[in-house]
């Protein structure tokens, strides 16, 4: 299980040791809208460049990490991507007008040349992703979706399909968790292989249903997360909590029930992303 951080600008932050005990060695992430952040933990140790990219121009700004001036751009030949536990992208997950594909497209390429292999699609105003996440896509949606996921593949790109399902999901329902099913069944026909569920922005409360089957709302989202998980057979996925940063963590990241849970009863292959000190962090540390 690997924990990312989203959102931050620099990094710096405190990670539950319940998550940092089942980070792999080796592991890295990274990001959330235009900010990029690499990281690099080994023993526990964070070498960093933070990124900031422009929705014009794609240009980038190195900052300062824990101990010297990162010099040189981040490229495929200086990016330790041989790592299979290296994640590196970008999350188009911000509430507003969405991407164009041509931007899109524009952000494979610049990915490519930086070194980056992970795309997240998860547009807030995406309707279908989140307001409206059991319709399926129609004929002129799903050629779109496949040739974004087409275009990812030709760059080397990871590309992540998102679902939000937590404003009105019932997790107890058979009937709910179907149409999770079919939703990302559907996607994986246009030729995505790596998907994740975004329980970000919600209330933590169950419905009286819910409540009959399941010990607590953590149990909930992640009864439902395995279990899509592994019908889609195993791939890579990930896992946005609801609790996604410590000041959302109650009553604090160490004494969490929400987040003790979900680092010990969620499949040990989620990624599971975390945002750090705040919804935007100024730093992340481990």
């Amino acid at each position: 299980m690997s924990v990312f951080c989203l959102n931050s600008t620099v990094i710096q932050r405190q990670i539950s040791l319940l998550f940092v005990n089942n980070i792999r060695k080796g592991f890295v992430f990274i990001w959330c809208s235009l900010n990029v952040i690499l990281f690099q933990v080994k023993s526990l140790c964070i070498r960093s460049c933070n990124r900031f990219l422009s929705v014009r121009q794609f240009q980038c700004s190195c900052l300062h990490s824990s101990e010297k001036m990162a010099e040189d751009s981040p490229t495929i030949d200086n990016l330790n991507t041989k790592n299979g536990n290296f994640i590196c992208g970008v999350v188009e997950g911000f509430y507003g007008r969405p991407w164009t594909t041509d931007q899109r497209k524009d952000l494979f390429q610049k990915m490519k040349k930086w070194g980056m292999d992970s795309y997240l699609y998860a547009p807030k105003d995406d309707y279908k992703h989140r307001a409206y996440w059991r319709e399926l896509y129609t004929v002129e949606e799903a050629e779109h979706l496949t040739g974004l996921i087409s275009a990812a593949r030709e760059k080397g790109i990871h590309f992540y399909y998102a679902l939000s399902p937590g404003l009105d999901i019932t997790y107890s329902s058979v009937k709910e968790v179907s149409a999770l099913k079919r939703k990302l069944e559907q996607v994986s026909q246009f030729g995505c292989a790596a998907f994740a569920l975004l329980f970000d922005d919600i209330e933590p409360e169950m419905s009286e249903a819910d409540k009959e089957v399941f010990q607590s709302f953590a149990h909930a989202q992640v009864s439902v997360t395995n279990e899509i998980y592994q019908h889609l057979g195993q791939p890579r996925f990930m896992i946005c909590p609801t609790q996604y940063c410590a000041a959302r963590a109650m009553p604090n990241v160490s004494n969490s029930e929400y987040l003790t849970t979900l680092g010990s009863k969620l499949a040990p292959e989620i990624d599971i992303m975390w945002t750090g000190n705040k919804v935007i962090s100024r730093v992340v540390t481990v």
